[in-house]
């Protein structure tokens, strides 16, 4: 008897990355930060937590990986 059904919502109903895409280009740009149109597909498939503790350690940002997440939860 099936028990339980998993779904990976991100991607597969709904296509997100080129929000994030736009959000993040947005905050980084708030820090006169403007990537490569490319940059961000380093990204795909990996944590919120990952991809914003190398941006601003890469960028040298005066936010926290933590600040970085809530900030872009939040638009």
């Amino acid at each position: 008897m099936l028990k339980a059904i998993i779904f990976d919502m991100d991607g597969v109903i709904a296509d997100t990355e080129p929000i994030y895409h736009i959000v993040t280009d947005d905050l980084l740009r708030e820090h006169g930060i403007v990537t490569a149109d490319d940059y961000q597909d380093q990204f795909i498939g990996v944590t919120s937590e990952f991809m914003w503790t190398t941006i601003v350690n890469e960028f040298h940002l005066p936010l926290t990986p933590e600040d970085c997440i809530r900030i872009i939860d939040k638009k």
